[in-house]
């Protein structure tokens, strides 16, 4: 071989050795592409799924917090800050009437309620940490089952209330016949927000 043909060959090898390292290096380089984009592509996957997770317990909390704000709502709207009685003690006798048990009385303290209480005499507020407590005793006469219905209807009222003694007494002033009248008493406390 002469030597412009030596050259030539030489420069084709090193042109084939070129193009090779080129290739393996594309090759190379393609393959940790390839690999970091699958890589990424797992770690998205991940992530994806892990914030899907997040978002669905986002969700279920803010179904709880809507619900602890009705709760909360209704609990406000049973310990009212309002000092009136009146609506109570209404609420009291229509639940007793319906029971078909007469009242007899209302004392709200230290004060009777002949009908309505509008200006209550609440020097007998009980403060209880940040509410006040005001107790009330209702008599009634009529029946005892009545009564006994009376009280269950009581704690089904929207204001909370508490019974603190109940006193049931035969009714001897027994004019309808009627073996099981009673005149029966019930004490209970209301609450009051601050």
């Amino acid at each position: 071989m002469n030597s412009s043909a030596k050259k030539v060959h030489s420069l084709l090898i090193a042109f084939l050795i070129l193009s090779g390292l080129l290739a393996l290096g594309l090759f190379i380089a393609g393959w940790y592409y390839v690999y970091g984009v699958s890589s990424n592509m797992s770690k998205i996957r991940t992530e994806s799924i892990y914030l899907n997770k997040q978002a669905d317990q986002l969700s279920n909390l803010e179904i709880k917090y809507r619900k602890i704000a009705v709760n909360e709502n209704m609990i406000y709207e049973s310990i009212p800050k309002d000092k009136a009685v009146s609506s109570f003690i209404a609420d009291v006798e229509l639940v007793a009437q319906k029971n078909a048990l007469k009242t007899i009385e209302s004392v709200v303290g230290n004060q009777k309620a002949g009908g309505k209480v509008v200006n209550p005499d609440l020097s007998q507020l009980i403060t209880k940490g940040d509410y006040y407590e005001l107790p009330i005793k209702f008599t009634f006469s009529g029946s005892y089952n009545n009564f006994t219905a009376l009280v269950s209807d009581i704690t089904k009222l929207r204001r909370i209330s508490s019974i603190s003694g109940l006193d049931i007494k035969k009714d001897n002033a027994n004019t309808n016949g009627l073996t099981d009248n009673v005149i029966a008493s019930i004490n209970l406390s209301i609450y009051i927000k601050k």
